[in-house]
């Protein structure tokens, strides 16, 4: 059986000629459709590795001894996946025309910053990192989008 578009494309190249040419021209504009939600998600997914591999663990025994040597592999790799997170974040955020988004990159970029050091082995950087990461918190929710650290039981 002959694909419909290879059938109509046989019998019509002009319009098929035309129509890609037309699609071709047209600009390609950003969509800001779900800015705001690829946003949340982004930092919502680098909040949770910030809190649960980082800061959790650095606040439990400070990431010292046998154990703290596999908790500072998985800091260092979660401070790694959440600045991929918070990058994309910071391009969402600057690529987008909501005000709320504008506000919020001062904070990412800080937060971008510590968790580099953090990456790199330097533990000094995480109790700064956590309350940056609460100053991101107060900040969107004095710009009208609060969002609250939930803790459920399985």
């Amino acid at each position: 059986m002959i694909p419909l578009v290879l059938v109509f494309a046989i019998l019509a190249p002009g319009v098929v000629a035309a129509t890609a040419s037309a699609a071709g021209a047209a600009p390609v504009a950003h969509v800001a459709a779900f800015d705001k939600t690829k946003f949340v998600l982004e930092v919502g997914g680098a909040a949770f590795l910030i809190h649960r591999y980082i800061y959790t663990p650095w606040k439990a025994n400070g990431l010292k001894g046998f154990s703290g040597k596999l908790a500072k592999i998985k800091a260092v790799l979660a401070a790694g996946a959440a600045i991929l997170l918070l990058k994309k974040a910071y391009t969402i955020a600057n690529s987008g025309n909501s005000a709320l988004l504008k506000k919020i990159v001062s904070p990412l970029n800080a937060l971008i910053a510590l968790l580099g050091k953090i990456k790199g082995g330097d533990t000094s950087s995480v109790p700064t990192a956590n309350t940056t990461l609460s100053s991101l918190s107060s900040l969107s929710g004095s710009a009208g989008v609060p969002f609250t650290d939930v803790t459920t039981g399985l």
